[in-house]
């Protein structure tokens, strides 16, 4: 498990990770097979994109196992609700 401080570690421009945080916006819920073709690599990278990203809080699993996991971006999950609010609100 990653302390608070490995948390702001710097990523490495165009790895996984770097590639898939750049695509959550536009896909806040992800599977690591879904992963895999937002950033058009193999598996075992965006798996251990993934991992990383749930260590560090970033994404959620929101479902059971290992296997076909769906994961979640939850901040940009509320930032799409606030906005959609202020939306439904607008005059």
């Amino acid at each position: 498990m990653l302390t608070k401080l490995d948390k702001y570690v710097k990523v490495r421009a165009r790895s996984a990770t770097d590639l898939l945080l750049r695509l959550l916006v536009g896909a806040p819920v992800v599977t690591v097979n879904s992963a895999a073709s937002l950033i058009g690599r193999s598996f075992v990278h965006p798996n251990e994109a993934v991992t990383r990203l749930v260590e560090t809080g970033i994404l959620k699993q929101v479902s059971v196992g290992r296997r076909n996991r769906a994961i979640e971006t939850p901040e940009i999950i509320v930032a799409f609700a606030a906005l959609e609010r202020q939306l439904a609100h607008f005059e």
